[in-house]
């Protein structure tokens, strides 16, 4: 009888020591895991606050662009003859004021508030941030066509 307790207490012992060293397996592989989920989500971030930083720069360049190309476009004006004169300054003023609400549409979305929204804003903004780019490159045609006209 003193055999059977003397294997089965090996037995035992072993499936313990072997629970153990599982738990401790497992344990170790899930921290591990949880900490390889934290450095993904991390890059993500950062590479969609990166991708959102060049989009905003992308903005600002087409607007300086179009306000450059205005400006220019006001120097052809001035040498056209009276009547020419008038309409291109009619078409300026109207390429001026859309550019104005382009811009304010562009500041007006970026306030700090959106980027407490998180995930959630990120359609919005994609969205929006198209709609002013077309706009913006419309702009540009109406300039380069009334310049070479």
């Amino acid at each position: 009888m003193f055999n059977i307790n003397k294997n089965l207490t090996r037995t035992l012992l072993i499936v313990a020591i072997a629970l153990v060293v599982g738990r401790r397996t497992i344990l170790t592989w899930k921290h591990y895991q949880s900490k390889k989920l934290i450095v993904a989500k991390r890059d993500r971030v950062s590479q969609t606050a990166q991708r959102e930083q060049e989009n905003i720069l992308l903005l600002q360049a087409l607007i300086e662009s179009a306000e450059n190309n205005l400006s220019q476009l006001r120097n052809h004006a001035d040498a056209q003859a009276d009547i020419q004169q008038a309409y291109l300054y009619m078409d300026i003023n109207d390429l001026s004021a859309e550019l104005a609400e382009i811009k304010e549409k562009f500041n007006r979305k970026n306030s700090p508030g959106l980027f407490l929204l998180g995930p959630l804003a990120a359609p919005a903004q994609l969205v929006k941030e198209r709609a002013l780019k077309k706009r913006l490159l419309a702009i540009e045609q109406k300039i380069q066509q009334l310049l070479n006209s």
